[in-house]
């Protein structure tokens, strides 16, 4: 009965609260549950409705959100985690230390992790080995152990908003309607409202279903704000196959590299689409910003080797094929023939390891806040054992900078490791590490205070979501 009243109240509560802001996004969600998000729109409603352990602030710092303080064992492999007293679930219901193993035993990244119950609000994760960047993971929302809805769309949470409404299309979610209480808010509400395609999304905001919305386009219309948001989590790189003949040396991959002119390519393919990468460690804190990793040679046009041929594979899309394009003709001006391949995004790891004579790969990928880059670049995590190692790069001063890196928890420490491994990566080029993208917030001129600096990936645009207010006048 009680639960019977509180969706009453939601119910009514999404009618007459106000103001509303109405948010479009293309693609159809599936899932808010923390646990099982994987898109962005899924991400960005699940944000704003569960809270982590640990979240970042505006500084870029880690701190703690449900937690009230953690402890870390002298030698790095447990980490004791107590909960601030008096939490809440959006039913009223206590926040205990049950939550979090609940959390734990379903995320696939928590899930092979020991956990242990100190007592009802504190907890014990054992980690296998030494992990620096642990409490990064700890940001995952947290989902109720006793909610008999954790399959079901509208879910109990602990966020600033309570999911009041969803509505369906046959087996789509069109629209999922957000409220709050929380009196630092202006807008009370917020529809998010989801489209098939973004013609639908541009369509919409003319007919005033929707206030705002994200899209790498640039169009110019009148009553919107243009606020270009880079996403610095995210970053184009264009991986060399160290195991080709073509890809052996450092020679041959500086050569290759500083045979692209990227300054034309930032003005005349990317544009306004991204701003510049800095190596694998760009937009970290661990970044060495005196090394330059994007040089252009300016070499001298030679004629074709019939025998130097790369396969240039790249993920389908629009901007994606400008951008090899533009990385075929450069490295054809310097003797070498280039195959373009375009290979689906659900078929690029079987698309790769079938194919091991593949000369490059463009791929956008998305890392973490932490410069731990284990996984992307460590010899052991080679596509071909299943990891993220594109170009099956081997090193074994990287191999150590990164494992390191996980071993210690001393920044300073950290920063001299990484700091080894990009200077590795300068000296020896294994991949190319591009742009990170850029792409349009359009906002309604009415609405003012947002905030979209340090912006690491899209659910993040509402960051400071209770600045954001309407101004009619």
């Amino acid at each position: 009965m009680v639960k019977f009243l509180a969706l009453i109240l939601l119910f009514f509560q999404s009618i007459f609260m106000g103001p509303t802001y109405k948010h479009g996004l293309v693609g159809y969600p599936k899932s808010f549950n923390p646990l099982y998000v994987k898109s962005d729109s899924e991400k960005m409603v699940s944000n704003l409705v569960f809270r982590g352990l640990f979240r970042y602030n505006e500084h870029q710092e880690l701190v703690p959100d449900l937690a009230e303080r953690y402890k870390i064992a002298e030698d790095g492999l447990s980490y004791e985690v107590k909960l601030k007293d008096s939490l809440k679930w959006h039913n009223g219901q206590a926040i205990t230390a049950n939550d979090v193993l609940y959390t734990a035993s379903k995320s696939p990244v928590l899930r092979e992790i020991s956990t242990d119950k100190i007592n009802d609000l504190t907890v014990r994760f054992n980690l296998p080995n030494k992990f620096s960047p642990f409490l990064d993971i700890l940001t995952l929302g947290i989902a109720p152990a006793n909610s008999e809805n954790n399959h079901s769309l509208i879910m109990v949470g602990s966020g600033d908003f309570i999911i009041s409404r969803i509505k369906m299309d046959k087996s789509n979610i069109k629209e999922v309607i957000l409220v709050t209480e929380n009196p630092n808010f202006k807008f009370k509400k917020i529809i998010f409202r989801f489209y098939e395609k973004e013609e639908s999304l541009m369509s919409a905001y003319k007919l005033g279903e929707i206030n705002g919305f994200l899209s790498k386009d640039r169009f110019i219309w009148d009553n919107i704000s243009d606020y270009r948001v880079n996403f610095l989590g995210r970053y184009f790189v264009l991986y060399l196959n160290t195991t080709s003949a073509l890809f052996e040396t450092a020679e041959d991959r500086k050569k290759l590299a500083e045979a692209i002119n990227y300054e034309k390519l930032f003005e005349e393919v990317v544009n306004e689409g991204g701003i510049p990468a800095n190596g694998p460690l760009s937009k970290t804190w661990a970044e060495n910003t005196d090394l330059e990793f994007l040089k252009y040679a300016n070499p001298s046009e030679a004629g074709k080797d019939a025998e130097k041929i790369i396969k240039l594979f790249y993920i389908a899309g629009k901007e994606n094929t400008k951008v090899s394009q533009f990385i075929k003709n450069s490295w054809e001006k310097v003797g070498y023939t280039v195959d373009l391949q375009e290979i689906a995004s659900e078929n690029l790891l079987s698309s790769v390891r079938k194919n091991k004579d593949f000369g490059a790969l463009l791929l956008g990928i998305e890392t973490s806040r932490d410069p731990d880059r284990y996984v992307f670049w460590h010899s052991t995590q080679s596509t071909d054992t299943g990891g993220l190692n594109f170009g099956k790069y081997k090193a074994v001063r990287v191999d150590k900078a990164l494992e390191e890196g996980r071993n210690t928890l001393d920044r300073k420490e950290r920063i001299k490791h990484y700091g080894i491994m990009q200077k590795v990566f300068a000296d020896e080029v294994p991949a190319v590490f591009l742009y990170h993208p850029t792409f349009h917030f359009y906002l309604s001129k009415q609405i003012k205070g947002a905030n979209l600096a340090n912006i690491y990936y899209p659910w993040e645009i509402f960051k400071n979501f209770n600045n954001w207010e309407l101004k009619t006048e």
